[in-house]
């Protein structure tokens, strides 16, 4: 006896889905929570080299971790669109053979109107993912900008206070 478990499958995989989603949504908490506490930990030196350090590790973390949950928007978007548009065919047939009226071109119909709803969630989930990431991406550019300005500042002081010990040199030994 065959048993359609199409359906359980589905579910299945769904859960699954569902399940790494909130891991991933967990973690991101986490690295929000991280941030106040390297926000409060650096309050009166916010920009300073070991803060901007720390906080880029946090962004990065952070930006990880919506890559990956991108990915996996992506792939279950990709699955989402590939069971519309069998539905779009299973209504078309039930349109065709039993009539645009009909109890079974209804039933279809309504299927794919519900697919259509979960694959438009995943189409937004999928573009707030993408937002997040390019003010993630941003905030770690700025972050990697400032620390590059902080560099140059310690190698042109160092640069500064090498020429400033020569000439002191120089003056010591005109003195002499």
């Amino acid at each position: 006896m065959a048993y359609d478990i199409g359906p359980r499958i589905g579910i299945q995989g769904e859960a699954e889905f569902n399940k790494q989603i909130r891991q991933i949504n967990n973690a991101l908490k986490e690295c929000g929570s991280e941030m106040k506490a390297l926000s409060s930990a650096f309050e009166d030196n916010a920009n300073s080299q070991d803060a901007l350090i720390a906080k880029n590790k946090n962004l990065q973390k952070e930006y990880d971790l919506q890559k990956q949950k991108m990915s996996l928007l992506q792939d279950q978007y990709d699955k989402q669109v590939s069971k519309l548009n069998e539905l779009a065919q299973a209504y078309q047939k039930a349109k065709s053979e039993n009539g645009e009226m009909s109890a079974e071109a209804t039933k279809a119909e309504n299927a794919f109107n519900k697919q259509a709803e979960t694959v438009s969630k995943l189409s937004v989930s999928i573009n707030e993912t993408r937002n997040y990431m390019n003010r993630l991406d941003n905030a770690i550019s700025k972050n990697d900008k400032m620390l590059d300005e902080i560099d140059q500042g310690a190698r042109d002081a160092a640069t500064g206070l090498s020429k400033l010990a020569g000439e002191a040199d120089d003056a010591g030994d005109k003195l002499d």
